[in-house]
């Protein structure tokens, strides 16, 4: 089920970036379109290596230890997951808002202020990437974590 959830996302990914190129493009953010074809891209490759991963089987590998390497591997993307979207998050954020224009146009009397936005965008952006990670993925990986240590103790 998690296969399917990530193929699911990969497939989400494909019809979202164009969008985006697309309308950054309309919008004449060049350098932006291409920073974001760039993560595009990354995030074909990334995906595609995730997938072949956990459908790759090893005949000499028991369950557990294919469960194992599994988890593993799902931890890992859970963490790059986490960090990549929390920066997205806050670049979409700061570049479609006024948060830090402050910091750009040399007004620093609101310094304060904008930190106190940036930090308080922060919390929320942790918040939410976490929450629909855990929407997304959290039920798979209880039952990952349960079948292994049934196995084990079994």
């Amino acid at each position: 089920k998690i296969l399917n959830t990530i193929k699911f996302e990969q497939r989400m990914n494909y019809l979202v970036f164009p969008i985006i190129i697309v309308a950054l493009l309309i919008y004449e953010e060049y350098v932006l379109s291409g920073l974001t074809f760039l993560l595009a891209l990354g995030s074909i490759v990334y995906y595609r290596s995730m997938i072949h991963t956990l459908t790759r089987t090893n005949p000499s590998m028991s369950v557990l230890d294919y469960l194992e390497s599994s988890h593993l591997v799902i931890r890992k993307f859970r963490s790059h997951y986490l960090t990549l979207g929390v920066v997205m998050f806050l670049a979409g954020f700061c570049i479609s808002s006024s948060v830090v224009s402050d910091l750009f146009v040399g007004n620093f009397q609101n310094l304060p202020v904008t930190f106190a936005r940036l930090l308080g965008l922060m919390a929320l952006s942790i918040i939410c990437v976490y929450g629909i990670f855990h929407l997304m993925y959290g039920q798979h990986i209880k039952q990952l974590s349960i079948s292994i240590q049934g196995l084990k103790n079994g």
